[in-house]
């Protein structure tokens, strides 16, 4: 894959859903198994919270197509939840003359999603969790948490000949209860109980508090907010005025003097703007805490509930002393306005998911949004440990590039990413370090370090990198390091790339690519192998085998596989407007590595080789959707060595940056309208990624 590639800013969409659950940036902590609050908190008697109605689980229904293979439900499934999922209708997985139902055949293959599940059976799966038989009824209690996917058990390179649709129903039962819980901010000063059946979302200096069923939409369903802001010398009077002011002018806001922890405070109600909230606002140390709630409306069914949630707060909020003012957090941009992708990654032990959102807007004033979230797989704990806005620089400019874990599964390293313009050769510019215990974050000096890019290996134990004396190796662990001498090629006419650990840890591949950027010369790349313990170098033989196993240089294929995504999207909607740089037809074609049989039917006058004209006409003829990438929610990688295929589902963008729905159409046997497609990216044998699907079909 051409090293250009990495020089992309526009990113793939987090979905806004993401919660950061209970703790964020160090600054906040909950006693894990202390869920009462502390004595000295001055706690009210209706702290209590409400008994929950008992009610029967609304089905949910799905069409679920045989050639889709693992499709979204939007469904997020808690450890410990129960599901009741019923199967209906019938499929046929290709080989059989005649369709079957949802328990399948009487064959088995051994490579497909479920080897123990037969061919043709409805499987399910939650999260990047292994895969379980659903046939045609099951009642389980999930073990993990993450969102339920459904699919056909076939081979995972059998898909496309499949037919036929199962009408799916899933029925959620009710959620494991939180606890009530004591959330403490020391950086904002303040503590509060989180009463329970209620989660805390954090977002730089503010929270939400938010039912536990209301996940998906997090900050945007809350009840109750609690945000903090400088004071500026403002007394209570005038802030509250301030807020009074911004509400409906027609309908007078009601005042009342209140006293929490001993401080003064205002109560608004009747304040009406998107919904009609009651705030509470507070000024402490030269800060403002204001309390929100919502809706606060008596009518309402359920209004008690809400009551409860603001006694909860006013009674048990309490300021701690303040502490060293905090550094201002970056105003987040407007995302619709900028490209955007995400990376993402799994620890190989499976309990934590690293998800990056990055965005760039190229225009008068061009920058940069970085925001790193980490979570916990059953959705126990989320860290926000980096964000930063920063100036598009061009030359040097980096950005959130490679994820790694280390074996003890205590920390996760990042590494920021620049690219050489006009060459496209990447280096790094920054490591840095995430304690999984605390979510804090801390960077790792690259003492010394030359153009060029870190390799970590592979149960993150050492980094190595270049030097002008030669190679460095660093303990990640104790933070000791050692240089071993190598005599690099004279000038800056090259670039070193890192192919390859050894399975045992004790060599290093390395390759040496030159001249760098020279049009006129073609490039030689030399292969090189280094013992970590001599420093002796020498040249590989056929029995390095372990040179050339795709797993060993792509530890992680989901941010590729992503770039290769986003790159082959905007090649087929920039194509269709003229190109913007390298995103073109052309480029397209080189990324896409799936069937061109539809097309060459649709297209008997092109040129069947043409494949650029072929993805053309796709787009500007034939009907398929060749649109922008708003948003990703779901990947799997599945397969192993060179033939990985990571499925990703994503949210496609109209013109004016809405989500894409496709309607009944198609011939697919669902009368259900389609917000989500799955792509399949495959990494080939020489370790590149093509892009297997084309975007979806209207005709």
């Amino acid at each position: 894959m051409s090293r250009k590639f990495f020089r992309r800013f526009s990113y793939l969409f987090l979905l806004l859903s993401t919660v950061l659950v209970l703790t964020a940036c160090n600054r906040f902590t909950q006693p894990p198994d202390s869920p009462q609050p502390s004595p000295t908190l001055p706690v009210s008697p209706t702290l209590a919270a409400p008994t929950p109605t008992q009610t029967t689980p609304v089905p949910h229904t799905f069409a679920i197509l045989a050639e889709r293979g693992w499709d979204s439900t939007a469904l997020f499934v808690r450890p410990g939840q129960q599901l009741e999922i019923t199967a209906t209708g019938s499929w046929n997985d290709g080989l059989e003359d005649t369709p079957h139902g949802p328990g399948g055949t009487d064959k088995y293959e051994p490579e497909s999603f479920l080897a123990s599940a037969p061919i043709g059976a409805l499987l399910g799966r939650i999260g990047d969790n292994p895969p379980f038989e659903i046939g045609e009824h099951t009642i389980m209690t999930a073990e993990f948490g993450g969102e339920l996917l459904l699919s056909i058990n076939d081979h995972p390179e059998a898909l496309s000949d499949n037919t036929g649709t199962l009408e799916v129903s899933v029925s959620l039962g009710p959620e494991p209860a939180i606890p009530a819980q004591l959330l403490t901010n020391e950086l904002d000063g303040y503590r509060v109980l989180v009463p329970a059946g209620y989660q805390a979302v954090i977002y730089k200096n503010s929270i939400c508090l938010t039912l536990n069923e209301a996940w998906m939409m997090a900050c945007h369903v809350a009840n109750a907010f609690i945000e903090v802001s400088d004071a500026g010398g403002r007394t209570l009077n005038q802030v509250a005025d301030e807020v009074a002011a911004d509400a409906n002018p027609d309908i007078l806001v009601k005042r009342t003097n209140l006293a929490i922890s001993g401080i003064e405070a205002i109560q608004l109600d009747d304040i009406y703007t998107y919904d009609v909230l009651r705030k509470v606002v507070i000024v402490y140390d030269d800060r403002i805490y204001t309390l929100t709630f919502v809706p606060w409306n008596d009518t309402l069914e359920d209004f008690a509930r809400l009551e409860n949630l603001y006694n909860t707060i006013i009674h048990s909020l309490t300021f701690l002393p303040q502490l060293e003012a905090p550094l201002p957090a970056p105003a987040t941009p407007d995302l619709s306005t900028m490209s955007i992708r995400s990376l993402s990654s799994t620890s190989p032990d499976r309990q934590w998911r690293a998800e990056a959102l990055l965005a760039t807007f190229v225009g008068e004033f061009p920058a940069d949004y970085a925001r790193l979230t980490v979570s916990r797989t059953d959705g126990s704990a989320s860290w926000l440990p980096f964000e930063q806005v920063s100036d598009y620089g061009g030359l040097g400019t980096g950005y959130i590039s490679e994820f790694y874990w280390s074996a003890d599964g205590l920390y996760l390293y990042f590494s920021d990413r620049a690219s050489s313009e006009p060459c496209g050769y990447g280096f790094t510019t920054k490591l840095h370090k995430v304690d999984l215990r605390d979510g804090s974050l801390s960077e790792i000096p690259l003492t010394d370090m030359l153009f060029g890019e870190i390799t970590i290996s592979p149960g993150g134990e050492q980094m190595a990198y270049r030097t002008e004396a030669g190679m460095l190796l660093y303990d990640l662990a104790n933070g000791s390091s050692r240089g071993l001498p190598y005599a690099w090629p004279e000038g800056f006419g090259y670039v070193v790339g890192w192919n390859a650990w050894s399975p045992d840890g004790q060599e290093l591949a390395f390759s040496i690519t030159e001249p760098l950027c020279d049009a006129f010369e073609p490039t030689r790349t030399t292969t090189h192998v280094i013992n970590l313990d001599s420093g002796v170098v020498r040249t590989p033989t056929e029995n390095d085998r372990w040179l050339y196993l795709p797993e060993m240089i792509f530890a992680d294929p989901i941010p590729t596989a992503a770039l290769t995504l986003q790159e082959f999207l905007n090649s087929l909607y920039w194509g269709g407007r003229g190109g913007q740089g390298d995103y073109n037809y052309e480029r397209a074609a080189e990324l896409y590595g799936g069937s061109y049989e539809t097309l060459i039917e649709m297209n008997p006058d092109l040129d069947p080789d043409d494949h650029a004209a072929l993805l053309r006409n796709a787009c500007q003829v034939n009907g398929f959707q060749c649109l922008r990438l708003r948003a990703v929610t779901a990947s799997h990688v599945w397969g192993g060595g060179g033939a990985q295929v990571v499925d990703f589902t994503v949210y496609l963008m109209n013109q004016d940056g809405s989500i894409f729905v496709r309607g009944t159409c198609c011939g697919e046997g669902t009368e259900l309208p389609q917000t989500h497609f799955v792509f399949s990216v495959k990494q080939m044998d020489d370790g590149t990624f093509k892009v297997l699907d084309l975007p979806p079909y209207i005709p």
